[in-house]
């Protein structure tokens, strides 16, 4: 019989790394403003993305796997950022 599942199955402690990366970009995403000073900067920009490419490395097991994932990670913040400076210049937000 051929398992639909690859040996790298799901597993609660990777399930668990994976929930700690998304809330961290979607909080980072959500929380911080990145044009207020250098530290919200690093943060947005470098620390949170290294962090959720270090998590879903070790999810995966693959640091490959790992920074292909993790890019997901960039893209959604830069989403976050363009939009919240779309929203700005249109008026949106305080």
């Amino acid at each position: 019989m051929i398992s639909l599942m690859s040996a790298a199955s799901s597993h609660p402690v990777n399930d668990s790394y994976v929930a700690i990366a998304v809330l961290i970009t979607v909080g980072a995403g959500s929380c911080v403003d990145p044009n207020k000073g250098t530290f919200y900067k690093w943060l947005y920009w470098v620390i949170v993305p290294l962090a959720g490419v270090a998590l879903l490395a070790a999810a995966t097991k693959s640091i490959i796997a790992g920074l292909a994932l993790g890019s997901l990670v960039f893209v959604i913040l830069a989403a976050g950022y363009v939009r919240y400076n779309f929203d700005k210049r249109c008026g949106r937000v305080g």
